[in-house]
């Protein structure tokens, strides 16, 4: 366990030149012996500051599921489109920004009550945020970061406890032989300001992952590797080349992070470069496909826990109280979607499929609507597109266009039952 900030001991100095002071003074006479002494008030401790819960942001809450459209006509947009739960439609939230001013790789993080819309800039340009509600037809607040940084959203966590954002970000290199100083830093609402609050020491990094909400934490992963590896990193534009060298020294630790005290906190170490367990609801969870097992385990324990779990399970998709939804190949060989009670311990298979990278597999679940639906990828047909290429001419793509559907549990295990198709903007890219 470490802490960022070493507090200051101040008042133990103070106390030892009074200490000094006062050997050096005159003998004070003693008071009379019939004088009653005093009882000395008892200070009540000061109570602490109530802190906001901490929580993670993601791609959906209870008015729809975010994505990020941009065009391909030519135009210079991009923006965050909706698909709304209670209509099935699809809306833009925000205005489109051009790339241009804001940079690229626009990404749609959301709340209960607000929708981000985060630029990570690098080289090209500055990080920027966006801010509106859940529904909003217009930005409502904007703040540009400092040039030479990175937010790191893609592909990781980002937590919020109202007031800030908790990300990564690091601090870009002007040397390709130097990888980037990488910190988990606090983006305060308020101010528009940026202070990092843990960093990723030597060159192996790691994610923010998630946020223990029963101790009011972040989670965040270190790699590591054994004192006794014979190889050294190799840096090359930025980042290890060689980790299949280093790859059988390397570990992971998972640490719980006060990010109002620097405070860090081991929780569990892995062999390997990936974390390989699902953090939700307090809990770890890990498919084990050489024991056909569901392994869970508390975050503050060290025992874990098994579920027998059919020989079909090879990815899990989604983990409620009452149901497991996971994926695998059936005795066809064709990648199916799977629906596990976990109080009956019966396993039934979806008999919805879809067309995806020219074959057959299940049908994609994006999120649950909590209205008892889930958001699905219903099919995948090729279709032709216009693009626009760089000098101005247009050409025609065939891509894969997801369809979206709203259906629910039932519809999952019975295809004669229908759901609400999600009715598209005519512009809406996937």
């Amino acid at each position: 366990m470490r802490k960022h900030a070493t507090p200051t001991r101040l008042p133990a100095l103070l106390l030892a030149l009074a200490l000094a002071g006062c050997a050096g003074q005159a003998k004070q006479p003693a008071p009379p012996a019939s004088a009653p002494v005093a009882a000395a008030e008892s200070v009540p401790a000061p109570t602490p500051e109530p802190r906001l819960p901490l929580y993670l942001l993601g791609d959906s809450n209870s008015t729809g599921w975010y994505s990020r459209g941009y065009s391909t006509d030519g135009e210079d947009a991009q923006w965050v489109q909706c698909i709304r739960f209670d209509d099935a439609q699809e809306i833009i939230v925000g205005e489109p920004l051009t790339s241009a001013e804001n940079g690229f790789n626009l990404l749609p993080l959301v709340d209960a009550d607000n929708v981000y819309g985060i630029i990570p800039g690098g080289i090209d340009g500055p990080p920027r945020i966006y801010r509106t509600g859940p529904a909003g037809a217009a930005w409502e607040q904007s703040w540009t970061l400092p040039e030479g940084i990175a937010l790191s959203v893609w592909h990781t966590t980002v937590a919020s406890d109202g007031e800030a954002l908790y990300m990564g970000y690091c601090t870009i290199s002007d040397d390709p032989s130097r990888q980037d100083d990488v910190q988990i830093g606090r983006f305060d609402l308020a101010t528009g300001e940026l202070t990092p609050v843990t960093d990723w020491d030597g060159y192996f990094r790691g994610t923010l992952c998630g946020v223990w909400q029963a101790e009011n934490k972040l989670l965040f992963t270190r790699r590591s590797v054994a004192a006794d590896c014979p190889y050294e990193p190799v840096i090359s534009h930025y980042t290890i080349s060689n980790w299949e060298q280093l790859d059988p020294w390397v570990s992971i630790t998972l640490y719980a992070l006060d990010p109002h005290t620097g405070e860090e906190t081991a929780l569990l170490t892995e062999k390997g470069q990936f974390f390989p367990w699902r953090i939700q609801d307090d809990r770890l969870y890990r498919l084990d496909g050489e024991t056909h097992t569901l392994c869970f385990r508390a975050l503050d324990s060290d025992e874990t826990e098994t579920l027998p779990m059919p020989p079909q399970a090879s990815q899990i998709t989604a983990i409620s109280p009452d149901l497991i939804l996971f994926e695998g190949r059936n005795e066809q060989d064709v990648w199916t979607l799977y629906l596990y009670d976990r109080a009956t311990g019966e396993t039934q298979a979806s008999p919805l499929y879809r067309l995806g990278k020219d074959e057959t597999t299940c049908v994609r679940l994006l999120c649950e609507t909590g209205a008892g639906e889930y958001l699905i990828v219903r099919d995948s047909p090729l279709a032709p597109k216009q693009i626009q290429g760089m000098q101005g001419e247009f050409y025609t793509v065939w891509t894969n266009q997801n369809a979206y559907e709203l259906v629910t549990r039932e519809a999952l295990l019975d295809a004669a039952i229908p759901g609400r198709p999600v009715i598209l903007r005519d512009d809406h890219i996937d």
